[in-house]
């Protein structure tokens, strides 16, 4: 059986910077996100250059059997790390995102955060489905945890 499981790699340069662009400026993805505007390459490049060298957040690719999958992420705010997550198109529905949500919080054995669309059925199944609970709904997001 081949290795099942998913590899994390985090990001320190832009070498990556393509692929993440068209895995955050999907449609599906900034349907859900707080920020809903698509937007150019070229400002994607000027945030993701700010964010390798600020250090506030760590983006982390996802493959699985060598093939980028999707990306998870988390973001500290005020002390708490937020995780989110995306998939390429071609592996959504697959259970992938349970499992790459899964996998990571299991590694990493730290409390993590996520504010969901309310909307987004998906990741709300994916954040059950990984030992997440419901704390609160703020605006059009939920607000989950997983300790």
């Amino acid at each position: 059986m081949l290795n099942n499981l998913l590899t994390y790699k985090k990001i320190s340069s832009i070498i990556y910077s393509k692929i993440i662009w068209k895995i955050n400026n999907d449609k599906d993805s900034r349907r859900y996100s707080q920020n809903k505007k698509r937007f150019t390459y070229k400002h994607h490049l000027k945030w993701f250059k700010q964010t390798i060298k600020e250090n506030k957040e760590s983006i982390y690719l996802v493959k699985k059997d060598k093939k980028i999958i999707g990306i998870i992420r988390h973001k500290k705010v005020k002390n708490k790390l937020f995780l989110s997550w995306a998939l390429l198109k071609k592996f959504r529905g697959k259970n992938l995102g349970t499992k790459l949500v899964k996998e990571f919080v299991k590694k990493n054995k730290i409390a993590f955060f996520a504010k969901i669309h309310k909307l987004n059925i998906k990741s709300i199944k994916v954040c059950k489905k990984s030992g997440f609970e419901f704390l609160r709904k703020e605006n059009d997001f939920l607000i989950f945890k997983k300790s």
